[in-house]
């Protein structure tokens, strides 16, 4: 007999037949899963995974990060924003320029999160 599909969320779906019954130590582990997708998703992509690197030590306006990378202004935009929108990048707005910074409270946090949830069980 087919299980019912738990909507959780707008966008997450459980296939498990019974994730009530988990313990609670595996019901955190999911939270953090959750938690990372966005994170995990924006480093997937090679070309941000550079931005990252560059974004690493300075920040950097879009101008500068063009000049250091392989890709036209408008693609290190729309990177820029993914990776903003994953909470990696926080953004200064200086007169008309606005700067890149990467966000290593959010980042570590989010993964020390995940960490901590697979090797406490």
């Amino acid at each position: 007999m087919l299980q019912p599909i738990t909507i959780v969320g707008d966008e997450d779906v459980c296939c498990l037949v019974a994730p009530d019954a988990l313990n609670p130590e595996v019901r955190q582990l999911r939270d953090h899963l959750v938690a990372s997708r966005d994170l995990l998703d924006a480093l997937a992509d090679p070309a941000r995974q550079d931005l990252v690197q560059v974004l690493a030590r300075t920040e950097l306006n879009v101008s500068d990060i063009a000049a250091r990378v392989t890709l036209s202004r408008p693609t290190v935009s729309h990177h820029l924003l993914i990776l903003k929108r994953a909470g990696l990048v926080r953004t200064r707005k200086q007169g008309r320029e606005v700067f890149y910074r990467l966000n290593k409270a959010r980042i570590v946090s989010t993964l020390q999160g995940l960490v901590d949830s697979l090797t406490c069980c």
